[in-house]
């Protein structure tokens, strides 16, 4: 009687050097192939990445190793790099930020692909490695998983809102060709001397400057009073709290793309009132 019991035999793996290595993840390259190495960085020539390789060599029969240091161009722009991969087998792929002012993890983003040509117009015929690094942080092939620029946690920072006056208002607008959130903000609304009852709304608009959403504040400021505000996403309307805080409401899922704007304005402004002190907490993606 035949035996039911199910069996797996694994198949044996194309080789090179005689054996020695087995083609799995690898990539071979027959000489006319070539890494190509795109840097995005927020923070600019701040930005330093080291990307690191291993190949077997045809030529010297030997696994060899090389890097390249790459300085970041301030984003949306690129700063793009090619390298010639002689004769072999492509082993691995390390890419890792070196420097340490200013950078945080978000704001640097690297790709590594496999393209026919060498600088100028060339044919990408693999992507083996894309994602965010920081010095703790490193991308590897094969191993990591490809991350587009909207995956992950994105990067957390604190941005001024622009106060002017005559009427007054606060805007935040992030550039930069980005998708970004409020994570939490703050203002504080001083009315002048001048008589007369003042409303505070919040407006979010799209770069267009078009309106996508407005929302007054429901308490009235009066003539020297002060109004200290705090949002956030998914926050609700609330009565004065303790010590002057006030919260504006916020709708929740909120994401802008670059050049949108959280605006905070005032109804029946009068000659003096002025916003201060306004900043939010964002978390952003580049998007490019």
């Amino acid at each position: 009687m035949p035996d039911p019991t199910e069996r797996v035999s694994q198949a044996a793996s194309a080789a090179v050097a005689r054996g020695r290595i087995p083609l799995v993840d690898q990539f071979a390259l027959d000489g006319n192939d070539n890494l190509r190495i795109i840097l995005y960085s927020r923070i600019g020539a701040s930005a330093t990445a080291v990307v690191t390789w291993r190949w077997f060599s045809t030529r010297t029969q030997k696994v060899e190793v090389a890097s390249r240091d790459l300085r970041g161009a301030m984003y949306p722009n690129a700063q793009t790099v090619d390298v010639r991969l002689e004769a072999g087998v492509l082993l691995n792929v390390r890419a890792v930020a070196t420097n340490i002012s200013g950078l945080f993890y978000g704001s640097t983003y690297v790709q590594c692909e496999i393209v026919r040509g060498l600088g100028g117009p060339v044919v990408s015929v693999a992507t083996i490695l894309q994602g965010y690094i920081t010095r703790d942080n490193a991308r590897g092939w094969p191993g990591s998983a490809l991350q587009s620029m909207l995956e992950g946690p994105g990067a957390i920072r604190s941005e001024p809102f622009t106060e002017t006056t005559g009427p007054p208002v606060a805007r935040l607008v992030v550039f930069d060709a980005c998708r970004w959130r409020i994570v939490s903000g703050v203002s504080v609304f001083t009315a002048s001397a001048v008589a007369g009852n003042r409303n505070i709304v919040l407006g979010i608009l799209d770069a267009g400057g078009n309106y996508l959403y407005r929302h007054p504040f429901p308490q009235t400021v009066i003539a020297t009073a002060t109004l200290i505000m705090t949002f956030g996403e998914s926050t609700s309307q609330s009565s004065p709290t303790f010590g002057g805080w006030d919260v504006l409401q916020f709708p929740a899922d909120v994401e802008l793309p670059d050049s949108g704007e959280i605006e905070l304005a005032v109804s029946s402004w009068q000659a003096g009132d002025a916003f201060s002190s306004s900043r939010a907490l964002i978390r952003e993606w580049l998007a490019i």
